[in-house]
């Protein structure tokens, strides 16, 4: 008897569709969790610097760390599209990392 849920190359079979509809939900919320971290962040950015408050000295770290949390979200859609759990998860944990690292770039004292 064929069945529908095994997998092509190991791990665990899926018991039915609940539980493959419950992950694909939970990935759904931690993408959407990254983009809107990432737009926070970035909001966050442009609303200090148009208030002045970014300064000549800190704008270059500003900008490189919103360049690398960028170009960690764009390797999360691109992981997410793909469907590699292994590599989307990595790439979830990055993004969000750079995403604080931006954050931490914005919040900087004494530059």
């Amino acid at each position: 008897v064929a069945t529908a849920c095994v997998p092509v190359t190991g791990g665990a079979v899926a018991s039915g569709p609940a539980p493959l509809a419950q992950r694909t939900t939970a990935d759904e919320k931690a993408m959407l969790a990254a983009e809107l971290a990432y737009k926070a962040a970035r909001l966050a950015v442009e609303t200090a610097a148009d208030a002045g408050l970014v300064t000549p000295a800190r704008a270059p770290a500003v900008a490189d760390a919103d360049m690398r949390a960028y170009g960690a979200l764009l390797a999360l859609r691109e992981a997410y599209r793909s469907a590699q759990a292994p590599d989307w998860l990595a790439a979830l944990d990055k993004a969000l990392k750079a995403v604080d690292g931006l954050r931490a770039a914005l919040n900087a004292k004494g530059v």
